[in-house]
């Protein structure tokens, strides 16, 4: 970012930072907007929806602070930090799925914080990036709200589009330890038509958040489908038999009607963005042939 533009998005999250700084959680209804978090059964953070949507606002310098992150009191150690990492580069929507960009001569995204005496960047890259860390409240609360900027290559402004980024949450809390949570994505929109940031949206949901890829090899198939009828009507699935062994899809704490409807929409497609699906002679070898 050029420093006049980095200057006046400082100056955005300072107008709009401190009430957000400031919250403590005498409610117990967390914002409706904003991905909630928690820890789940087994330490670990659970952020809830893997998927929200987000407008980038061209007046204001291709910038947003939505949607942002709250917790209840008492949910994390005080003391504590909780930071982000930045999973893989800044992705863009194709209409199909999601290009990966070249972050020196495509757009980025730059992730900033406004503490109290300083401002905290950081940019995506061309994969996996740490972020910073930011102090649980007080109360145990963490309600906090990152700026989120999009940058053109060079000083050119960003071109119109859909954009993705992954991230996750760790804490830094040795006693008790904290597992990270699972991977999340913001899908941010810049001057594309809304039903196109839904569809893109969608694609994340099925394709990326709760792909049943349970053998984890990058195909839905035969190997996912046996490991799914191995837990059918399985009710005991929880974080500590990692949700029956992923056949529990919908993390409901159990294997039905749900997950199948869920593991069926995905049959034969693959994790990267053309699903290439598997040939029918490499299906039948891995279901062990015909006879």
């Amino acid at each position: 970012m050029t420093i006049f533009k980095t200057f006046t998005v400082f100056l955005m999250i300072l107008m709009f930072s401190f009430p957000v700084m400031a919250h403590d959680h005498d409610d117990p209804n967390l914002h409706e907007a904003d991905f909630g978090i928690e820890l789940d059964d087994c330490n670990a953070i659970h952020v809830e929806p893997h998927v929200l949507g987000s407008e980038l606002d061209a007046l204001f310098f291709f910038w947003t602070d939505e949607p942002g992150f709250d917790s209840h009191a008492g949910m994390f150690p005080t003391g504590s930090s909780i930071g982000f990492n930045i999973l893989d580069a800044l992705k863009k929507w194709n209409g199909n799925g999601f290009d990966i960009l070249d972050p020196n001569t495509e757009e980025t995204l730059t992730v900033s914080f406004l503490f109290s005496s300083t401002f905290a960047t950081y940019e995506t890259g061309d994969g996996f990036a740490e972020g910073f860390e930011i102090p649980v409240a007080g109360d145990g609360s963490w309600h906090k709200h990152l700026g989120y900027t999009l940058n053109g290559a060079g000083n050119n402004d960003p071109n119109s589009g859909i954009y993705l980024l992954e991230l996750e949450l760790y804490n830094t809390s040795s006693e008790p330890n904290i597992t990270s949570s699972n991977p999340f994505w913001i899908v941010f929109n810049l001057g594309m038509p809304e039903e196109d940031h839904h569809e893109s949206i969608h694609w994340v949901e099925e394709n990326l958040s709760q792909f049943p890829d349970l053998e984890q090899d990058g195909y839905i198939d035969f190997k996912d489908f046996a490991i799914l009828a191995s837990q059918w009507l399985n009710t005991d699935c929880d974080c500590r038999n990692n949700w029956c062994y992923g056949a529990d899809i919908t993390e409901d704490g159990r294997v039905d009607l749900l997950d199948l409807a869920k593991f069926a929409s995905n049959w034969l497609e693959s994790m990267d963005n053309s699903k290439e699906v598997n040939s029918l002679n490499q299906i039948v070898d891995e279901a062990g042939g015909c006879g």
